[in-house]
């Protein structure tokens, strides 16, 4: 355990009891490779783009598109009766 928590990383952390040591090794790879996001604890939709606009999607080998982020966007264009993700707009206006 204490091994588990000497990486630092708050992600880890906070998940070490909860999951086999086998995949928080694998997590602790993909991390160091940067293939890792930690959304909490800062829940920070905009370095989350960030983040994903610096990966490259492998199907395409293009830059991930920024994330949709524009409140009157969400307000004004988004059909909620269609939505599969997110229903809730607050999580995405805050």
């Amino acid at each position: 355990k204490d091994s588990e928590q000497s990486t630092g990383s708050p992600g880890i952390t906070s998940i070490c009891n909860r999951y086999p040591k086998e995949f928080l090794e694998w997590l602790r790879i993909k991390e160091k490779e940067g293939c890792v996001y930690w959304y909490k604890p800062d829940r920070d939709l905009q370095r989350l783009s960030q983040f994903f606009e610096s990966k490259i999607d492998p199907l395409s080998e293009q830059p991930y598109r920024p994330l949709l982020l524009d409140p009157q966007w969400w307000r004004v264009k988004f059909d909620r009766t269609r939505a599969r993700y997110i229903g809730n707009l607050a999580a995405i206006l805050g």
